[in-house]
């Protein structure tokens, strides 16, 4: 992170995800922690000068999704059970190869 400031890492709960639920968070080092590990100095005593511990390593960064038109419209229509259904139906009596078994 120290050579690209912007840089965070995003987390996901896939359990929340396959529910239908969207969790995402995002987190990036705070500005003290980043300078404390410039120094690589992690005593004791030079953590209790800058007044870090572990509840502050980290910052949350808040996350905003955002659907194109296109997207809302797709989301809609799949939504809308009664007009949508599957093109293709999964049966395997297409494969059967009884009319010419054999290729000549």
């Amino acid at each position: 992170q120290s050579s690209i400031s912007k840089c965070v890492v995003i987390l996901y709960d896939p359990l929340k995800m396959s529910k239908g639920e969207i969790w995402l968070k995002a987190y990036r080092l705070t500005d003290s922690f980043q300078k404390l590990y410039g120094k690589s100095d992690f005593s004791q005593q030079s953590l209790i000068e800058v007044d870090q511990s572990y509840d502050n390593i980290f910052e949350e960064v808040p996350i905003e999704i955002k659907n194109s038109n296109l997207v809302d419209m797709f989301l809609a229509e799949l939504n809308n059970k009664t007009k949508w259904k599957p093109s293709v139906q999964c049966d395997f009596d297409r494969l059967d190869l009884s009319i010419n078994p054999f290729l000549e």
